[in-house]
């Protein structure tokens, strides 16, 4: 049975939070409502979306909202238990105030009748449109800012935690209905490349008029309106028009403990289409900035992953390891002409990380368990160009030219020590040093060329992606194997000396040409051609060098080789597309023939070209009940190629027992993809709802076929061999619900989510017996692992003008069994999350963010209970309260740390990384910024708050 343990001071602060929640909440008639009708002054018709307001007398700020439907009705099912008022609006009528009184006991329900408007002739000035929170337009769901209320200073980060449907985790990642964010635009214009975290972590919350996050089909799909592909999530940043004329920035320096430091300067100057931004940084507190995939320690591995992190102390939480970093940023645009723009960016980033890891993994087919600690120093310097060149040559014809470069230099060194034990005997150690240097350079353009004719709906567009890449690696590696014998006694030692130089080289082109000619009005014939063609070939040669003679490196032909292959595939489809004012789909058919050739030029032989000839069917539907409720189906199908390394039919020795090798026979996998979506939005009470869910089937999935060796006595000796092959029958299941539901005009936000995902993984492996004399090989074991992982999660937000509090909990199970063994994973986890600020008022400040992760499954050495709290004091300094003295304290509990478990049909793998941990820090931050027509930020955010006041006096004026 699951028992969780929590610590009496733990429980004691959570009944503590609840209760002071519980206790700001009204009270309100739980058995009373009213309803109504709105008609105009002929009293002949019902008024459809006219605006109805629930105003609390004792908390005039605390308002319920909705909107009549077609008849002109409305209700409220629940009234407060004190005085109240309704307010009544509507555009072109004179606005209606009726107040009452408290509810008379035993009433039920109020019946209001006919409630009549009167029209009336306002002048411009008196006028004004409440725009709903959250829009939908096709494949973009729209936020008005101003509708989500956020604290001075607050950047973009902290207004996307306020959207439904939007979550950003404690190190900046953002996940929008269920699915990654990949790219964050600025005015429909890339900012650092679309990094996301530089983005939302720069540009103040103040400065957002519209979130809009779209499904995104590229440039292409962009110009021409044919949908094709997987889209990614893409949030574009609507600016306001007086935010886009100033400069604004920060700077900020911090000391702590463990002589952690950090220092960042941020400038931007914003001239409505002329926009130049930089951004300096240097720490040792695992901050990054731009992207953290650039090289070097981040991220967290594999599996389900625990541990905690947050930004009250500056540092990065859940990254891996600990890091020091440099970094340089340079993002322009200019516009020039009505329409035509250049913006591009240039980042450098030095990354030094240190990486501490403890893995446990136990084979499941016999008893074997290797125990290993490793210790890495990883350097990498890394430059990104990115250019985009956006020219209208006319009113028919647009020309996207988008031009990157990026070069890596690397300095690796890491050593692990592996201790094997089979039935609790030491088998063997191993310990290995690798040394590695390595340059990669990668250019690739991209040319859109878009032509409209003059006929309606008659489209024409090519676009054409060249890429370049390379990489150059020298490595030496030394390995140490102590062997034992069956009694766990020592008998012989093995000792290598490798060394590795590698030359991979990396071409590609892939254009596509699509056409859209209109049948009628509203129906079009889209046909599109696609040619892609892929080269890659990489040169690799080992060396080894005798320990006990110490002569020189010598080459080793088994180990060495040089390989090219080619991928080519031409895909050819056709559809009809229908656009109506309730939906729109598309339907047709597209063909993919595909040609893989592989050639070994060491070993001056070509492989057998592999060729398929794949049709897909090409399917899309979008229907619209309403402008705030949609339903969408889309499928996708493509064929895709192996990688280099599944390829390349060369040894690799990871140590003296484990080898693998790539197969030159491999096919192009098929996937098929059926993603659904489901949107409602209620303007009226902000409601939201949305409902994800997809299926992946995969032919000839890749998957690693893992050999087993056994001695004479049918021993297995730990020793394996690795191979890429392809099995069919793999497939995947996932599905994403969202709820979120504001009260009193958002004073309260109540969130429900849950996850479920079913993978279906297929692998074979195989034993092999060597005797004197023979090796017996024994057949193919194909096997079935059924993983399930389900999320459930539930957050409530507090928001008073001296007060933010967020609470959440989320449950997370990962279930795995296999059809071959008995062996069943459960992974349970539970995270009880708290984020909050309370403001003191003479600009003193508190924040906090806590996360308790609970949870089992894992083995002995790593269970463990995660506490992580993250906190800071803060003083506003100067007339404008823009500069900010914070002491910060991270990780406080110093238990921070990465948990992580991958389970397959052959391994259960734990693994324990080091993350940064206890420090203090003291800063200070300097913000400005002064726009055209504005006195600066602090000006800025009370006219925010005095905005929505102003408007609800306005309509309560008669």
């Amino acid at each position: 049975m699951f028992v969780f343990r929590i610590s009496n001071m733990f429980m004691k602060n959570l009944l503590l939070i609840i209760l002071i929640v519980l206790a700001s909440v009204p009270a309100f008639a739980q058995t009373t409502g009213i309803s109504g009708k709105v008609t105009d002054s002929t009293g002949s018709k019902g008024l459809e979306k006219a605006t109805v307001k629930l105003v609390e007398k004792d908390l005039p700020k605390d308002t319920l909202r909705t909107i009549t439907n077609a008849k002109g009705e409305f209700s409220f099912t629940k009234i407060p238990a004190s005085a109240y008022s309704i307010i009544i609006s509507y555009s072109g009528y004179k606005p209606m105030v009726k107040e009452f009184f408290k509810p008379s006991a035993g009433v039920s329900n109020i019946d209001l009748g006919e409630l009549v408007l009167t029209n009336t002739y306002l002048d411009l000035a008196e006028i004004v449109i409440e725009a709903p929170a959250v829009t939908m337009k096709e494949d973009t769901v729209e936020y008005r800012a101003g509708a989500f209320q956020t604290k001075p200073n607050a950047t973009t980060e902290e207004l996307l935690k306020k959207l439904p449907g939007v979550q950003v985790d404690r190190q900046g990642n953002i996940t929008a209905h269920g699915k990654q964010v990949t790219r964050v635009k600025v005015n429909g214009k890339d900012f650092f490349n679309g990094d996301p975290k530089t983005a939302t972590q720069e540009i103040p919350a103040d400065m957002i008029d519209k979130v809009q996050v779209v499904d995104d089909y590229g440039d292409q799909s962009n110009a021409s309106g044919i949908r094709d592909g997987e889209p990614e999530k893409v949030i574009n940043l609507q600016l306001k028009k007086d935010k886009n004329k100033g400069v604004f920035g920060r700077a900020m320096v911090g000391y702590g403990t463990d002589d952690r430091y950090i220092g960042a300067v941020a400038l931007n100057r914003f001239n409505n289409s002329k926009q130049l931004s930089l951004i300096i940084n240097s720490n040792n507190n695992n901050t990054s900035t731009f992207r953290a995939n650039d090289g070097g320690g981040g991220g967290g591995g594999g599996g389900m992953q625990f541990g905690g992190g947050g930004n009250q102390g500056g540092g990065g939480g859940n990254q891996n390891g600990i890091t020091k970093l440099n970094s340089i940023g340079l993002n322009f645009r200019t516009d020039f002409g009505k329409r035509n723009s250049f913006y591009g960016s240039y980042t450098y980033t030095d990354r030094n990380t240190f990486t501490e890891s403890y893995t446990s993994k136990e084979q499941l087919s016999f008893p074997l368990l290797t125990n290993t600690n490793q210790f890495s120093t990883n350097k990498n310097g890394t430059h990104r160009v990115f250019a985009n060149l956006e020219y209208w040559i006319d009113s028919f014809n647009y020309i996207k030219l988008n031009p990157n470069f990026s070069y890596t230099d690397g300095n690796n060194v890491s050593t692990n020590f592996s201790d094997y034990f089979s039935s609790k005997l030491q088998t063997r150690a191993d310990s290995n040093q690798t040394a590695v240097l390595s340059k990669r350079p990668d250019f690739s353009t991209s040319l859109l060329y878009n032509h409209r004719f003059k006929k309606r709906g008659r489209n024409f567009s090519f676009n054409g992606q060249l890429t370049l890449s390379g990489s150059e690696s020298d490595q030496l590696r030394e390995n140490y194997t102590h062997f034992y014998d069956n009694n766990g006694n020592f008998f012989r030692d093995s000792l290598q000396f490798r060394n590795t130089i590698q030359n991979n080289r990396n071409s590609g082109f892939n254009g596509r040409l699509t056409y859209t000619e209109p049948i009628r009005v509203n129906r079009f014939l889209d046909l599109s051609y696609n040619y892609n063609r892929s080269f890659s070939g990489n040169n690799k040669r080992v060396l080894t060098k005798d320990p006990l003679t110490g002569n020189d490196y010598a080459f080793v032909d088994y180990l060495s080789n040089n390989y090219e292959t080619d991928f080519n595939y031409n895909r050819i489809s056709a559809a009809v597309r229908t656009v109506m004012k309730k939906y729109n789909y598309s339907i047709g058919i597209m063909v993919q023939p595909v040609i893989l050739n592989g050639y070994s030029i060491t070993k001056d032989s070509a492989y057998k070209p592999i060729t398929n000839f794949n049709w897909f069917p090409v399917a899309r539907f979008q229907y619209n009940f309403s402008r705030s409720k949609t339903f969408n189906f889309n499928y996708n199908g493509s064929a895709r190629q192996p990688s280099f390394d599944q390829l390349q039919p060369v040894l690799e020795e990871s140590s003296q027992l484990n080898k693998s090798s790539g197969n030159p026979f491999l096919k192009p996998s098929t996937s098929h993809v059926f993603n659904t979506t489901f949107n409602n939005f209620n303007f009226g009470s902000g409601k939201i709802f949305l409902v994800n869910a997809s299926f992946n089937f995969v032919d000839n999935q890749i998957v690693n076929k893992v050999t087993n060796f056994k001695d004479s006595a049918n021993r297995f000796t730990g020793a394996t061999f690795s191979q890429p092959v392809n099995v069919d029958g793999y497939y995947n299941a996932n599905m994403f619900i969202n709820y979120g539901r504001p009260f009193k005009n958002r004073k309260y936000v109540l969130g429900l989510r849950s996850m479920l995902n079913y993978n279906n993984n297929v692998s074979l492996s195989n034993n092999v017996t060597k005797t004197r004399t023979d090796s017996i090989v024994g057949p193919d074991i194909k096997n079935m692992a059924r993983n399930w992982i389900w999320s459930p999660g539930v957050d409530f937000e507090y928001n008073l003008p001296w007060l933010e509090l967020r609470t959440g909990a989320s449950y997370n199970l990962n279930y795995t069994d296999n059809t071959n063994n008995k062996n069943i994973s459960r992974l349970h986890t539970i995270t009880l999350s708290n984020d909050g600020r309370i403001d003191f008022g003479a600009g003193f400040i508190l924040r906090w963010d806590f996360d308790y992760f609970i949870y089992e499954g894992l083995t002995s050495s790593l269970q463990k209970n995660i506490a992580m709290l993250n906190a800071s004091f803060e003083k506003e300094v100067f007339k404008k309260k823009n500069g900010i003295i914070k002491l910060a304290g991270f990780d406080i509990f110093k238990q921070n740390t990465s948990i992580s478990r991958t389970q397959t049909d052959q391994f259960i793998t734990d693994n324990r990384t080091n993350r940064l941990t206890q420090y203090f820090m003291l800063s200070f931050t300097y913000r400005f910024n002064k726009f055209s027509g504005t006195q600066g930020g602090q000006q800025n955010n009370n006219f925010r708050r005095a905005e929505g006041r102003n408007m609800m006096m306005m309509q309560n004026n008669d």
